[in-house]
């Protein structure tokens, strides 16, 4: 039932192409860092579509797959609505709510995201989405979650010690 919905929506968004994610593609995302990676649990960033397009090279994510949900994100009256770029208010921001990433993504791998419906705080539904999003990956690789989470750590590990030599040489 769950490849059901990935194929569904290659049939109902004909005029959104769906990028096909399968073996190769997961391990690529697997293989990622947590801190350069094009899932992750934030409920309350907001992209440039380039970002989302760099991070999501490896898998084969294109502009023509994510652009549709490229737009002007407005902040509203009050704090917590506000978008803030660099500390300071903005009226508003273009990019792509990573809260829209992950329920796309989600869509396109046949995660089973409807289990996350009840949680009403927007970071803790992107964390939980995320795991499930990262579970689904490691079932298309055909690996463990325990051996997703390690490539994940190790990816990280690499990510730091690289950016700290880029620093030091700085």
């Amino acid at each position: 039932m769950i490849t059901d919905l990935s194929k569904f929506l290659r049939k109902v968004n004909k005029e959104v192409e769906i990028p096909e994610i399968g073996k190769e593609q997961a391990l690529a995302l697997l293989n990622q860092s947590f801190e350069d990676s094009f899932i992750f649990g934030s409920g309350h960033d907001i992209y440039n579509m380039k970002d989302y397009i760099t991070w999501g090279k490896p898998a084969g994510i294109k502009k023509k797959h994510i652009q549709h949900m490229n737009q002007r994100h407005y902040s509203g009256d009050g704090y917590k609505s506000t978008i803030f770029v660099n500390g300071a208010p903005v009226e508003y921001l273009e990019g792509i709510d990573n809260k829209d990433i992950l329920s796309w993504f989600g869509g396109v791998i046949g995660a089973d995201l409807a289990q996350h419906s009840w949680i009403s705080g927007r970071g803790t539904w992107a964390r939980n989405v995320t795991a499930t999003i990262y579970e689904r990956l490691c079932e298309i690789a055909g690996i463990t979650a325990e051996e997703g989470n390690s490539m994940k750590a190790k990816a990280t590990d690499e990510y730091k010690a690289n950016r700290k030599l880029e620093l030091e040489e700085e």
